[in-house]
């Protein structure tokens, strides 16, 4: 099994890193953890790939 990362926001599809984005960062944290969930990035890191579990 293989997982690419894809590159760019997850969150808006803009050129920056998650953790970059202004949706994201003006969400409150009820949303933010939404938004992680539903894009299915790691809670740690907000990158794609995995889960916080086996974040590193």
């Amino acid at each position: 099994l293989a997982v690419v990362a894809a590159k760019g926001c997850p969150f808006c599809g803009g050129e920056h890193k998650a953790e970059e984005c202004e949706k994201f960062l003006k969400a409150d944290l009820s949303r933010r953890k939404d938004m992680a969930r539903t894009k299915e990035v790691c809670f740690r890191c907000l990158e794609t790939g995995h889960m916080a579990k086996g974040c590193r």
